[in-house]
């Protein structure tokens, strides 16, 4: 696996007053914060040991930049569909702001090499940031890696050991700089995109939260009718305590601030017994969204909303309660080795399967892009 060294715009810190405010409004003002002297462009080129301490623990890995080529070969996989109208308004901001600001995150599988590596360079040197994020509760810390002889030795290890990467966080801005790297007309400017700026964590470095779902159901029917739509499909029970699904192919229900445990039918897991990877999602946008509801692009009908499992119980139902009409459903998280899996047969998972963790923040190091 290809990685390259590059030479960063680095923001000042001295005028940064409050992280959260700062960085929130750097993707769209990245240009304006550059004209006013907000960043220094590095006169060298680098790697980045990238350490993100949080809630969920320390996670290390490399900021460096990924090979497009490497995602139009195949080795850079894919596990989510990518939407044609959200790719434009990339490209307009790509182009309008001359610079990538959020690095792709790209797992891989882990290498006791590299992270003795990392954690080393880590105890030796100080680091040339350190931003703390009160919203996130985050500290993002980053480690300048510029000698030749330690960034070969990364590469090369890249090279020897790493031979696919899977997109963690950042699908459209994978394709968006593959899209621009083979149709922009000049050589020149099409090589820009070559490099894609990434953050490279191995598997056991990221931890994987589910996406539970808000929907109006109860619109053309009523709660006791869609219970016993629901009845076809799962065997239920009244849960006397609000709870989170505990084992795969079980779901939780809050419907009018009552909670049901939903487990599919054995019959209706049987009608995919032939997928390597069968998700809950995948069963509840079948048989209960597109079959029961009518919902048939889970990706755009307004009826769904996502909330990220980071939120726990009380951020859905914060959206849940907001309407009489909604009903919420619970999911069990992914597993790394079911986005693995899915992305190795070529397949994609459903919209808004997974939510990693870490996840970088905009303009923290930025690669600007050179266009006419």
């Amino acid at each position: 696996m290809n990685i390259f060294p590059f030479s960063a715009s680095l923001p000042k810190l001295k005028l940064i007053a409050s992280a959260d405010t700062f960085f929130s409004t750097v993707k769209y003002d990245y240009p304006l914060y550059r004209q006013n002297g907000f960043f220094n462009k590095s006169d060298h080129s680098s790697v980045f040991v990238y350490r993100i301490t949080g809630n969920t623990g320390s996670h290390t890995g490399l900021l460096a930049c990924a090979d497009v080529e490497d995602f139009l070969s195949g080795k850079i996989l894919r596990h989510e569909e990518t939407l044609a109208a959200k790719e434009q308004e990339m490209i307009n901001l790509l182009i309008q702001r001359k610079a990538l600001v959020k690095p792709v995150m790209l797992s891989h599988r882990p290498s006791e090499q590299l992270m003795d590596i990392y954690l080393g360079i880590i105890e030796r040197n100080v680091p040339v940031i350190q931003l703390h994020f009160e919203k996130e509760s985050e500290l993002h810390e980053l480690w300048d890696v510029f000698e030749e002889e330690k960034i070969k030795e990364i590469q090369d290890i890249f090279s020897q050991q790493i031979d696919k990467l899977y997109i963690a966080d950042g699908h459209h801005r994978t394709s968006t700089n593959a899209y621009l790297y083979r149709n922009l007309s000049d050589p020149q400017e099409a090589k820009n995109f070559r490099k894609l700026l990434a953050g490279f964590f191995s598997f056991d470095q990221f931890s994987i939260y589910d996406f539970n779902r808000s929907v109006e159901a109860l619109t053309e029917m009523s709660a006791s009718q869609f219970i016993v739509a629901l009845s076809k499909y799962f065997d239920m029970e009244i849960l006397k305590v609000p709870a989170l699904p505990s084992v795969k192919h079980q779901l939780t229900m809050v419907l009018n601030k009552e909670w049901y445990l939903l487990k599919w039918r054995k019959n209706v897991l049987l009608q995919y017994a032939d997928r390597s990877v069968l998700l809950d999602a995948e069963l509840l946008n079948d048989c209960i969204f597109k079959k029961v509801l009518g919902i048939y692009d889970t990706r755009t009908d307004s009826r769904i909303q996502y909330v990220s499992g980071r939120k726990g119980i009380p951020g859905l139902l914060k959206n849940v309660n907001a309407d009489d009409k909604k009903v919420g459903f619970f999911l069990i998280p992914v597993e790394m080795q079911e986005v693995v899996k899915t992305a190795e047969e070529g397949r994609v998972l459903p919209p808004k399967s997974t939510w990693f963790e870490p996840r970088a923040m905009n303009g923290i190091v930025v690669k600007d892009v050179h266009l006419v």
